[in-house]
C-alpha cells in the first residue's frame, strides 16, 4: 500500500495512462513552447497595428509555424496545395460573380427560408473591395468578436494550431487503439480551413475593434462562408463535409 491512499494497482494504471500518452504526444508533430516574444510597451503596442501585434507575439508566431509545418506534411498535392493557397491569401472568391442582382436574389431566397434573419440587405456578407485578396492576412485575424474566444490579432493562428493538434491526438488515437485509420490529409486540412473565413468576417476597423459577425443559416456567418469558399476552391468534397463538422 502506497503511503498517499493509491494501492498499487492505481498507481500501476495511472503510470500506464501516462505511458500511453507520452508516447502518443511523442508521434504528433512537433510545437515548440519556447516561444519568443519582443518586449514592449502599452503605448508602442498601441502604435502597432494588428498585423504587427500578431508578428510581435511569439505565441502568435510559434502557432503559424506549427501549422505551416503541418500543412506541409499534407501527401495529397491537391489538398496541401488549395490549403496553403488559402492560407497565403483567404481571400473571398465566393464573391466574385456576385453582382448586386445577384445578392439581391441570394438574400431574398435566404429570407423565405428563414436562414437569415434579421440582416438587412446592406449588411448580408461582410465587405469586399478585392474578391481576389483577402482584406487581411489569416495570420492578423482575431478567433472571434469580443464576447467569444482568441479576440486578438493573431487569434485565429492559436485557436487553430490548438485545434489541430488534439485533432492529430485523435488520429493517433484512433490509428493506436482502434487500429482505425483516417484520412490524415483530410484531418488536418478541415480544421486549418474550419475557420478560414474569419479574416473576412472579423476585419479590424479604424478604431481597433473587429467588424461585428452576424447569423447566417442559424450560426455564425464564418462557418457558412468558410466551407463555401472550400466548395469554390475546389477542394475535395469530403474534406469538405469534415470542415462543415469541425464546429459541432
Amino acid at each position: 500500500m502506497l503511503t498517499n491512499g493509491m494501492d498499487r494497482r492505481d498507481f500501476f494504471k495511472a503510470g500506464a495512462v501516462l505511458g500511453a500518452g507520452v508516447l502518443a504526444a511523442s508521434a504528433l508533430p512537433k510545437m515548440s513552447f519556447a516561444a519568443h516574444y519582443t518586449p514592449a510597451t502599452l503605448a508602442e503596442v498601441m502604435e502597432m497595428d494588428h498585423v504587427a501585434m500578431a508578428e510581435a507575439s511569439g505565441l502568435v508566431m510559434n502557432s503559424w509555424k506549427y501549422i505551416q509545418d503541418t500543412v506541409a506534411g499534407i501527401g495529397n498535392p491537391v489538398i496541401r496545395n488549395g490549403v496553403q493557397a488559402i492560407l497565403d491569401n483567404p481571400a473571398p472568391t465566393i464573391m466574385n460573380g456576385l453582382g448586386e442582382a445577384e445578392k439581391q436574389e441570394v438574400y431574398n431566397e435566404l429570407v423565405a427560408k428563414e436562414w437569415l434573419v434579421d440582416v438587412a440587405l446592406e449588411d448580408f456578407l461582410p465587405p469586399s473591395q478585392n474578391h481576389d485578396q483577402s482584406p487581411q492576412p489569416f495570420l492578423s485575424a482575431p478567433g472571434s468578436g469580443y464576447t467569444s474566444h482568441h479576440s486578438y490579432p493573431g487569434g485565429v493562428v492559436t485557436h487553430t494550431a490548438l485545434n489541430l493538434r488534439v485533432s492529430l491526438a485523435l488520429y493517433e488515437g484512433y490509428r493506436d487503439i482502434y487500429d482505425y485509420l483516417l484520412d490524415r490529409d483530410v484531418v488536418i486540412a478541415s480544421q486549418v480551413l474550419h475557420d478560414l473565413h474569419k479574416a473576412w468576417v472579423f476585419q479590424w476597423g479604424e478604431d481597433g475593434a473587429s467588424r461585428t459577425e452576424l447569423k447566417l443559416a442559424g450560426t455564425g456567418e464564418h462557418h457558412s462562408l468558410s466551407v463555401a469558399e472550400s466548395f469554390n476552391r475546389g477542394l475535395p468534397v469530403n474534406m469538405c463535409v469534415a470542415q462543415a463538422c469541425a464546429h459541432n
